[in-house]
């Protein structure tokens, strides 16, 4: 069979449909392309601000859970500061009431009551020490309140408590405050009962309950 030769017309008019649909494919798989490229653009964009999103929330959550901690370091550190200086205030109190106190024990002296309050130290010795023999020393400014009566009072308070007689040796001691020293008669024993030592032992307690009255 013989092949038709194309005429010159028909082959310029075959080459442009070609080209033509050259063209248009190109175009197509150029804006397919182009679209491609820009959801991938899209996409790493809003990965992007996905990204910066979830940083920027793990950033507010680090600065408010510093600014938590920051406010509860303040806050221990303020309670802290106050009661440091309630304490401070009521230790001056507790002090300012001791040293009152103790001003004001010289004074009882001359109470009608201070007789029976050395009766009470030397009974409060004779329980203590518990011997048979006792060397009593007291304060020079005392001397009045050791008359024979009294001291036979202080005798019989002294057997009571041991529930039996207990031998006193009475002596001036070297020093002027209120109270008693006791010593055991052979000497390897002494209570000090006079007012600063009763204080001394009673401090404790009465600071405590001078702070508990000043909250």
């Amino acid at each position: 069979m013989k092949r038709k030769e194309l005429m010159p017309e028909e082959s310029a008019a075959n080459a442009e449909v070609i080209c033509q649909t050259i063209l248009q494919e190109a175009e197509e798989q150029a804006r397919e392309i182009l679209k491609r490229a820009h959801q991938e653009a899209e996409k790493v964009r809003q990965a992007g601000q996905q990204q910066a999103e979830k940083l920027r929330q793990e950033l507010l959550a680090e600065y408010q859970l510093q600014r938590l901690k920051l406010k509860d370091f303040l806050f221990a550190n303020l309670q802290l500061e106050k009661r440091k200086i309630l304490l401070e205030e009521k230790n001056a109190f507790s002090e300012a009431v001791l040293k009152e106190v103790t001003s004001l024990a010289e004074q009882f002296r001359t109470s009608p009551d201070y007789p029976n309050f050395l009766v009470r130290c030397l009974a409060e010795g004779a329980r203590v020490l518990d011997q048979d023999r006792l060397v009593v020393f007291y304060s020079p400014a005392d001397e009045p309140f050791f008359q024979p009566a009294a001291v036979e009072e202080m005798k019989k308070q002294c057997a009571q408590v041991r529930n039996r007689p207990t031998e006193i040796i009475l002596r001036p001691g070297d020093f002027q405050e209120i109270g008693l020293v006791l010593q055991s008669g052979d000497g390897r024993m002494i209570f000090d009962n006079r007012f600063s030592a009763r204080l001394k032992r009673k401090e404790e307690q009465i600071r405590r309950q001078l702070l508990k009255e000043n909250l």
